[in-house]
């Protein structure tokens, strides 16, 4: 239930942002993300880690890369199974 709330939560606090935007060198940190709202997958992934780790959820990034790159979360359920969530789409 913690895992859904996360997502959802990361889902309705970061939105894409403009393509046109530059992305820094020096990579946002999650309290930045949720500060301005905008993010790509790999940013709204840092900010479901992060909010995974406050409560002891262990979840680390997953990169995909084909057809087209993508950043998603894996999360360790306590039954020893593992569960992909995706904070962006």
């Amino acid at each position: 239930d913690k895992v859904i709330a996360f997502r959802d939560y990361v889902r309705s606090h970061v939105h894409m942002s403009d393509a046109t935007d530059p992305r820094p060198l020096l990579r946002a940190s999650a309290a930045e993300i949720l500060r301005s709202g905008r993010g790509a997958c790999g940013e709204a992934s840092r900010v479901f880690i992060c909010l995974a780790a406050t409560q002891d959820i262990p979840a680390q990034r997953v990169y995909l890369d084909n057809p087209v790159q993508h950043v998603v979360s894996e999360v360790a359920l306590s039954d020893n199974e593992t569960l992909i969530v995706d904070c962006l789409n």
